[in-house]
């Protein structure tokens, strides 16, 4: 299987070629997708080696930190009925 990378940015704003990105078929409209990104950071975790100091550290971040973000992009895929099926999920995932 053959692999891409891309910038987020283009990914973001919809700027892929018009292939659909699992299959490789040619693509006719843009499905949304959001994934989570970010939270506590995983060093943020060492924190718990210093004892009660760390713990109280790590709880603020938990319970003031930034938070969960999501990242939504459109991804190129080919319309049902070019796929021979009634949803792009199920045909995506496998090529004819």
């Amino acid at each position: 299987m053959a692999t891409v990378s891309v910038f987020v940015d283009e990914a973001v704003r919809g700027r892929l070629p018009m292939v659909c990105a699992k299959t490789g078929q040619p693509a006719d409209l843009l499905v949304r997708t959001t994934q989570s990104v970010g939270g506590l950071p995983g060093a943020a975790w060492l924190l718990v080696f210093l004892g009660p100091p760390g713990w109280g550290i790590l709880l603020l971040l938990a319970l003031f930190g930034s938070g969960q973000e999501s990242l939504t992009a459109r991804i190129p895929a080919p319309t049902p009925a070019s796929s021979g099926s009634t949803r792009c999920g199920a045909t995506c995932g496998s090529p004819p």
